[in-house]
């Protein structure tokens, strides 16, 4: 998270000895994520809500990762899915976000 790609607009002149390019228009990447289901958990209760949710608003999100560090972002859910594997999986949700903003970082305490 945090990463993405602008879009690049070709600038030449026509009196341009060399192809001139600049940037426009910033695309954070989507984000992907995979979680270990938790009946009744209100986090993912929340994301499957804004999943469900047909306004197109986008909501925020703070994604918090093992090491302690998190990022926060507002984003659409545009995907929520369940996954089920074998007898010995852990069920799991895939959800993909599309962030309308760059992530905030946040270090671990």
């Amino acid at each position: 998270m945090g990463g993405g790609a602008y879009t690049m607009a070709d600038t030449t002149a026509l009196d341009d000895t060399t192809r001139q390019t600049t940037k426009t228009l910033f695309d954070p990447s989507d984000i992907t994520l995979d979680i270990n289901e938790i009946i009744g958990d209100a986090g993912q209760t929340a994301l499957k809500n804004a999943w469900a949710d047909v306004t197109d608003n986008p909501y925020n999100f703070e994604v918090r990762f093992s090491q302690g560090d998190k990022r926060r972002i507002k984003a659409k859910v545009v995907s929520h899915e369940y996954m089920v594997g074998g007898a010995t999986s852990i069920r799991m949700i895939k959800a993909k976000l599309e962030p309308t903003t760059d992530a905030t970082y946040v270090a671990a305490p």
